[in-house]
């Protein structure tokens, strides 16, 4: 009949293409929009959003996805039902949009100093930055006070003004990186006081000992508050020596015994040291290749008397106990010591076979 011919003469098929926006490669932080755009829909269309199979979406033409909503190689597709009088087909399916997604990032960026960040004026401080999420090729703007100084690197060494406020700004190349900066948390650069301690050491009983001596050392201090104490010898650290006073009986001869101190700040630091001479005997009476040698009268008021049955030369030599040598003279069998204060002093003497032997003397 007339209507029957009506409708094969209008009959239509539906279609639909999709598109996606930015594009199919996105960033798992972006929002993506797909849209349909369709023919021969009639005044009705009926839209079924898919992703992966699963239906999702609305009724709509166009569907969003929020941020973090795709994973790589998610499948977006949608299925037209047409509402046209005389459809040939009902349905149809858009073409398939397959996801390439890369997972976002955030960048960070610490700064550290070499040294610290409270420094004496005569140091040069080196503050590192240490990132994360920079991409292949970060970019650095440092900053001293707000004002942009420095160059594209991960270190900066800033002026060294008390008070110095040092930070750094990463510019990220990661592909996803959201946001694509990052600051670093500000460090203020402090520069110490200096006020140099007043170190001395003294050596007890003295700075002329025999082998196996004990001897005690004690750092006297001046111009330092609440001191830290570290003993060296020869300019090697003594583990654990980080008090006063140092006791030890293992000295041999020309060692050095230091102590350096450092007060409340780091810029207030010093050293004292002392000069160990240490003999090999202790000795009134020895014997070296069958030569007797006698010292006497001990304590001593004018002169020493020193006896030896073979040598005939050599030396004596009398220091005061901080190895201050004091007399010196050819081996002999006298020392006039009346011109010496009462006290304590060491007397040195090296016979003709070359050893050396040491005597306390007493002066009255």
């Amino acid at each position: 009949d007339k209507n029957t011919f009506a409708c094969l003469n209008e009959c239509v098929t539906p279609g639909i293409t999709i598109s996606v926006m930015p594009n199919d490669s996105v960033c798992s932080s972006d929002t993506v929009k797909f849209m349909a755009v369709i023919a021969n829909g009639g005044p009705t269309p009926a839209y079924q959003w898919f992703k992966n199979n699963v239906p999702v979406g609305n009724n709509n033409a166009n569907y969003t996805v929020n941020p973090g909503g795709l994973n790589n190689g998610d499948v977006i597709k949608c299925v037209l039902a047409g509402s046209a009088a005389c459809n040939v087909y009902p349905t149809d399916t858009s073409n398939v949009i397959t996801m390439h997604v890369t997972q976002s990032v955030t960048p960070a960026i610490a700064i550290m100093p070499d040294i610290g960040d409270t420094i004496c004026i005569e140091h040069i401080v080196t503050y590192t930055a240490t990132i994360t999420n920079g991409g292949p090729t970060p970019q650095y703007q440092w900053y001293e006070n707000n004002v942009p100084v420095g160059s594209n690197t991960n270190t900066h060494q800033p002026a060294l003004v008390n008070g110095n406020v040092v930070k750094c700004r990463l510019v990220s190349s990661a592909v996803c990186a959201v946001p694509d900066t990052a600051m670093s948390a500000p460090h203020t650069l402090m520069i110490a006081p200096v006020t140099t301690p007043v170190v001395t050491v003294s050596a007890n009983p003295s700075a002329v000992v025999t082998q196996n001596q004990s001897v005690t050392f004690t750092a006297n201090v001046t111009n330092a508050t609440n001191p830290q104490y570290q003993w060296r010898k020869n300019a090697v650290n003594i583990p654990g020596a980080t008090q006063q006073t140092y006791t030890t009986n293992t000295l041999q001869n020309g060692d050095v015994i230091a102590c350096r101190v450092r007060g409340l700040s780091i810029c207030d630091t010093a050293a004292g040291s002392v000069t160990m001479t240490v003999w090999p005997l202790s000795v009134n009476s020895v014997t070296a290749n069958r030569e007797q040698i006698n010292v006497y009268p001990n304590p001593v008021h004018d002169v020493l008397s020193i006896d030896y049955d073979k040598s005939t030369s050599g030396e004596l030599e009398l220091t005061d106990m901080a190895g201050r040598v004091l007399l010196r003279q050819p081996l002999g069998h006298s020392m006039d010591m009346k011109g010496l204060a009462s006290g304590t002093y060491m007397l040195r003497i090296q016979g003709e076979s070359g050893q050396k032997f040491i005597k306390r003397i007493t002066k009255e």
